[in-house]
């Protein structure tokens, strides 16, 4: 079954906003009476990485059967299953 496309389309403009509304939310949490812009730099970057890094595993593990160099190797699987049942079914009851 395949993954909606509207459903995609949404949460990537989400991560778009997410990338412009999470540093005013970090330094909010971040800034105390010195305001530590650069630790809320360090720490935006770091939850927008991980949360792209998470929709683009998403996208990779969508579909893992074709031609893309993290897919499945589906007609080696199947040769190697059928060459195991080929041996099996040679070999007789034991």
């Amino acid at each position: 079954v395949p993954f909606p496309f509207p459903f995609t389309q949404v949460v990537s403009i989400l991560l778009v906003i997410f990338v412009f509304v999470v540093p005013f939310a970090v330094a909010q949490w971040t800034a105390g009476d010195t305001g530590e812009y650069c630790l809320s730099a360090v720490f935006t970057f770091l939850v927008v990485l991980g949360y792209w890094g998470l929709n683009e595993i998403c996208g990779e593990l969508e579909n893992p059967f074709g031609d893309d160099p993290n897919d499945l190797p589906l007609g080696d699987i199947h040769r190697e299953f059928v060459e195991t049942m080929v041996e099996t079914l040679t070999l007789g009851p034991p």
